[in-house]
């Protein structure tokens, strides 16, 4: 989970090394849009977006998405949305591994403490296994892991074979 004070730091360091930033707002964060007005918190803050989602899904209904993106310089419309889509591009393939690998979309885990900290391993896990140099996916690397110590010891030192 994304803190406020984190995207704010981020922020900073993406704009101290002359880069600037579209961030996405999420919804767990209630108290950031007031942020926005208190600009000296957030380095070189000088816009905000707005775009929709429209999901069509295989039985036919439609769910819409809305969401706020705080940006550090002006962009067109065509830019925007080239940003947006690449944030969700990088949403859409890390969810669908978690899913596919972990079957997070099925996961029983109330406690918010308990979700988050599950979540934040399985981010973990995945980047460990992506890191290894082996041709397999990450469903097969993962249970290669789980079969041979070997080669969840090369995962975990990130030795990659």
């Amino acid at each position: 989970m994304r803190r406020a004070g984190c995207q704010r730091e981020i922020a900073q360091k993406i704009v101290a090394e002359k880069g600037d930033y579209v961030l996405a707002v999420k919804d767990n964060q209630p108290k950031l849009p007031k942020e926005f007005t208190q600009s000296k918190k957030w380095a070189v803050l000088k816009a905000i977006g707005l775009a929709c989602r429209l999901t069509r899904h295989a039985d036919g209904s439609e769910t819409h998405e809305t969401r706020y993106y705080i940006t550090s310089c002006y962009l067109s419309g065509e830019r925007f949305a080239k940003a947006v889509r690449g944030h969700w591009a990088i949403e859409n393939s890390l969810h669908w591994v978690l899913d596919v690998t972990y079957n997070e979309d099925q996961s029983r885990a109330r406690d918010r403490h308990l979700a988050d900290n599950l979540a934040w391993l399985r981010r973990m896990a995945i980047g460990l296994l992506k890191q290894h140099s082996s041709n397999h996916s990450i469903k097969g690397k993962q249970q290669m892991a789980g079969w041979s110590p070997g080669f969840m010891t090369e995962v975990l030192a990130g030795t990659g074979g």
